[in-house]
């Protein structure tokens, strides 16, 4: 599944983005 592949980039740039706080 590549759409999966895309949903998990956004899920770890989201979280990169709430721990860099």
């Amino acid at each position: 599944m590549e759409s999966q592949d895309k949903v998990i980039e956004s899920l770890t740039k989201t979280i990169e983005i709430m721990t860099n706080e």
